[in-house]
């Protein structure tokens, strides 16, 4: 029985498969996105703190391992649309200074193969693709930009117009966050935040919603869920892929393709591709799984007795003040932005032993912020296979020093402006979030598997564009950028399907 073909595998619908998808949509070509979840439906859980952040509701089945061989739920989201289902739609571009490789105490973070010019572009692009919201000359640390950003900021509520006019006294520069966020309906579906909770097509501009659904309304793409993918196949020289396998229904699958884009997350693609076979090739560096990075994250919690946060959705701006340098010329923090509103139901998940009403009460007069400081490639941290388990060793933690900094630093900026009082929590390592680097792009074959199209230096027709290629993890968020990638690559892809497809 012949094997079912595609002249392009896309595995993964997340921020770089979905993207992927949209841009080749119009070219033709028969596009099959391989999804091992499935979509999430409407359900009084999505919006549901409880379930969201106390019962692990949403929390993966699968399983993925610590050095010490103890098991413990897969950090990223398996459905149609991947981790960005429940990002809280922060799409910032990275910062000029970042592709060049940035000097901390503790080490520098590694010059990327392109630089900011090379992408704006795509920036552009993938700004109008996901419709942000917000207003760029607000902020100090924006590159340079060829157009404004094409939607208006989603509005301060009343509570956080008071705490942006708090920061601006005491000589910061609030900016507005750039958001992939309907405002209007997503609240018609509830009156909750979007940061964190799940969107069942309701108002986010994730990949389903704002990429691949427009994808699939072309005859030519074709979303197979439930579909897992295990190895890419290549030819016996190594210098072609030639397919993927996969599991679904309980049975091993092939799916042939005349180009293969990998885009499963920076963890699971490392996965994918170690359970290939890719040492003569793709992994001939060495590096296929190393440098994992995520960044170092903290929540931080402000209470004024005073400020009364009646806030539904509150994540709309952000500090940079700290971003290029710690605000005295000393070498760069981090950002640092509003979270989504955390109420009682929220604050009890850490506190459980803490009546909810309490933490209720208390939540009315607290402020919660998210610290970003980077993160650096170290080739300890790294994803391997035992077997078929894939065990994540990431506790080699880097930069940190740096992370603090920004911690007292904001602490001292939150009393300043009135919150006299604030709590900090480190995030852990078993779930990383923003996670990139396993797959790193870079000029020269021997240090890097992909070149600076996101595109296996040894095999023309395998790309990879989800964070896996990041050089660097910079120090915001970075679904944008991933996007912008997968917009460029996906051109490179163009000129690659002339001489793969039908052949």
């Amino acid at each position: 029985m012949p094997h079912p073909t595609a002249d392009v595998a896309i595995i993964g619908s997340g921020m770089g498969g979905a993207t992927v998808a949209h841009a080749l949509a119009s070219t033709g070509a028969r596009i099959t996105v391989l999804e091992r979840g499935v979509q999430i439906p409407a359900a009084p859980e999505n919006r549901d703190p409880r379930a969201v952040y106390r019962s692990d509701h949403f929390k993966s089945d699968d399983s993925w391992f610590r050095p010490d061989g103890t098991a413990f739920a897969a950090g990223n989201h398996f459905n149609v649309g991947g981790n960005t289902k429940f990002y809280g739609g922060v799409l910032y571009r990275l910062r000029e200074r970042d592709f060049d490789g940035v000097a901390y105490p503790e080490g520098e973070s590694r010059a990327w193969p392109i630089r900011y010019a090379e992408l704006e572009p795509w920036y552009q692009a993938a700004e109008r693709l996901y419709q942000v919201r917000g207003d760029a000359s607000q902020d100090p640390t924006e590159p340079p930009r060829q157009a404004p950003l094409p939607f208006p900021a989603v509005p301060d509520e009343p509570a956080m117009a008071e705490a942006r006019r708090r920061m601006q006294a005491i000589g910061l520069h609030p900016s507005a966050l750039p958001l992939g966020i309907d405002l209007k309906t997503w609240l018609s579906h509830g009156s909750t935040g979007w940061d964190g909770f799940p969107d069942a097509r309701e108002g986010k501009m994730d990949a389903e919603n704002a990429a691949l659904i427009p994808a699939l309304a072309s005859p030519n793409v074709e979303l197979r869920s439930g579909a897992k993918v295990t190895r890419i196949l290549f030819a016996p020289d190594g210098k072609r892929a030639t397919g993927v396998e996969f599991e679904s229904g309980g049975q091993v699958h092939t799916l042939r393709a005349g180009l293969v884009v990998l885009a499963a997350g920076a963890i699971p693609s490392a996965g994918i591709l170690l359970a290939s076979d890719v040492d003569k090739t793709i992994n001939r560096s060495g590096q296929v799984g190393h440098n994992l990075m995520a960044h170092n994250q903290s929540i931080a919690i402000g209470f004024d007795w005073r400020f009364r946060n009646d806030a539904v959705y509150q994540k709309t701006f952000a500090i940079n003040d700290f971003y290029l340098d710690d605000g005295a010329g000393g070498p760069p923090l981090g950002n640092i932005q509003l979270l989504g509103r955390v109420d009682g139901a929220i604050l009890k998940a850490g506190l459980p032993r803490v009546p909810e009403w309490l933490l209720g009460q208390v939540s009315r007069h607290t402020l919660d912020f998210f610290l970003n400081s980077e993160d650096l490639p170290d080739p300890r941290n790294h994803v391997r296979l035992d077997g078929k388990r894939l065990v994540l060793d990431f506790q080699h933690r880097t930069n940190l020093s740096t992370h603090d900094r920004l911690k007292a630093r904001w602490k001292q900026a939150l009393a300043e402006a009135g919150f006299k009082r604030s709590v900090s929590m480190l995030f852990g390592r078993d779930g990383p979030g923003h996670q990139c680097g396993t797959i790193r792009m870079g000029a020269d074959p021997t240090d890097s598997p992909l070149n600076g199209w996101c595109q296996a230096h040894d095999c023309a027709n395998l790309f990879v564009t989800d964070g896996s290629p990041f050089a660097s993890a910079a120090a915001v968020n970075p679904a944008l950028t991933v996007a912008a990638l997968a917009l460029r690559a996906a051109q490179r892809m163009r000129g690659e399907m002339g001489e793969t497809l039908g052949s």
